[in-house]
């Protein structure tokens, strides 16, 4: 009976390593190559989103303390959208994976949301920004962040 215990034990072990190593294999594509130098800062800017809207963001200040400026504009007419409900948490990517608080940003001119949020430890993060519009279009995006500390 002892040994099933010691062979349930070890099963889960091995099996914890397989789902990390599959999740580090996914994350870098399947392959060991890195797609940057080292030390090299990601891009400033996100302007990759999805949905209705377009969304720019930028971070500015460090290494903790940011402030994160969103600018949400309409896809089809160019319009910034005004009234929608910005909202942003923080993602550590790497040593390891943390998810932050959400926090909603206010809208400080039309169409341009800016607000606080600190990110808590080294490493790097990515600020994940939802723009719901007025009608409840939804329109995610991501800006990259590293933190040195």
């Amino acid at each position: 009976m002892r040994g099933i215990w010691q062979l349930a034990a070890a099963s889960a072990v091995v099996g914890a390593v397989l789902v990390v190593s599959g999740f580090l294999l996914l994350e870098s594509g399947g392959s060991n190559k890195k797609s940057s130098v080292p030390g090299t800062p990601p891009p400033p800017t996100a302007n990759i989103s999805y949905g209705h809207a377009s969304i720019k963001a930028k971070a500015l200040g460090g290494p903790y303390q940011r402030t994160d400026v969103v600018s949400v504009r309409n896809k089809s007419s160019g319009s910034p959208l005004h009234g929608a409900k910005v909202v942003i948490h923080g993602e550590m990517t790497s040593p390891h994976y943390m998810r932050l608080y959400d926090k909603k940003l206010p809208e400080v001119t039309r169409g341009q949301y800016k607000g606080p949020y600190t990110l808590v430890m080294p490493g790097t993060w990515k600020v994940v920004i939802v723009a719901t519009s007025k009608k409840g279009d939804t329109s995610p995006s991501a800006l990259p962040v590293r933190v040195t500390g």
